[in-house]
């Protein structure tokens, strides 16, 4: 019963849960937008490091050129008696980024060579995906790098192109006299390629630092060279290697 001249009063529990209950909705409703904004930063994150996901063997922090000194010999017709010391500076130089991987130049440089004249080593371009090391053989680089920007993923590149692989074994015939296997143990890329008629190429790529080994011949030692990495590239501890003997 109210009290002639006095404001009737709700009952204190009554009064507290009311005023509680919507502050308490809008609290959890706060955390709920915070948990889902959190995880869905989360989930941006992985998907921007997958796409961008370096591949094993050939990758780089920046476009700053790492560079290593490698040493080995040489053989051929133009070099008098047995096979000859050969040393070159190997830059690695990404060019670009890509959604799907990386473009890098690998340079030879500051060459020492005996063979007359002195031997060149042309530098070769690579994309690397997170599954493969891939030569872009064109004579338009600028004009590949502008394709491959157009692209959401990775172009399916041709056996013959394939210079590295993420894992297992591959082997491809090229052509009908040739053929090239790629095989990963350990740490450790292999690219064969051989021709019936006497010339190979050999890549041997080391999982975190990159090229370790070139080595290229021609017909039966009538020109060819090895050149293994004998220093640790920039911002790598990995040991030299020793270099083989001339086939």
């Amino acid at each position: 019963m109210a009290v002639p001249g006095r404001t009737a009063q709700r009952p204190l529990r009554a009064l507290t849960t009311a005023a509680f209950l919507p502050r308490y909705g809008l609290y959890r409703r706060s955390q709920a937008n915070r948990l889902w904004g959190l995880l869905l930063g989360a989930l941006l994150m992985l998907c921007a490091q997958a796409a961008l996901a370096a591949n094993p063997f050939l990758s780089a922090p920046s476009d700053a050129p790492i560079a290593a000194r490698f040493t080995g010999n040489e053989w051929g017709d133009a070099i008098e008696g047995k096979a000859q010391p050969l040393g070159a500076q190997v830059v690695t130089t990404r060019l670009v980024q890509l959604p799907f991987g990386a473009v890098f130049r690998i340079s030879f440089t500051e060459i020492v060579s005996r063979s007359k004249p002195p031997r060149q080593i042309s530098a070769y371009d690579f994309l690397a995906t997170d599954s493969e090391i891939v030569l872009l053989s064109g004579d338009d680089l600028e004009e590949a790098i502008v394709r491959l920007k157009l692209l959401t993923k990775p172009p399916v590149a041709a056996p013959e192109d394939i210079y590295g692989i993420s894992s297992g074994t591959r082997t491809y015939p090229i052509g009908k006299l040739s053929s090239a296997k790629l095989t990963v143990t350990g740490d450790r890329c292999t690219y064969k390629w051989s021709h019936s008629s006497g010339h190979f190429v050999t890549m041997i790529w080391q999982r975190g630092v990159g090229l370790v080994e070139l080595a290229k011949g021609r017909g039966a030692r009538a020109d060819g060279f090895v050149l293994v990495r004998a220093t640790a590239p920039q911002g790598s501890a990995a040991p030299a290697q020793k270099v083989p003997s001339a086939k």
